[in-house]
């Protein structure tokens, strides 16, 4: 256990440093992973999986996201 002085200085030290926790701990602690799984089907055809057609599909999904509530 520490002590609240050393808690207080450590919080301190670590906003100074803008330490930000390593996400994988978090998700360890129980944290939520903020990871969004897309699923493809296997059995489309490469000319339907064009890049700029993904990176529109994953803009969509990652502006949901963004705006899901928490």
């Amino acid at each position: 256990m520490v002590s609240e002085a050393n808690a207080q200085r450590i919080r301190e030290v670590a906003k100074k440093m803008d330490y930000r926790p390593h996400m994988a701990a978090l998700v360890l602690k129980g944290m939520d992973s903020l990871i969004i799984e897309i699923v493809i089907d296997s059995k489309a055809s490469p000319d339907k999986l064009e890049a700029t057609s993904m990176r529109s599909h994953c803009r969509s999904v990652s502006n949901f996201a963004r705006n899901y509530p928490k």
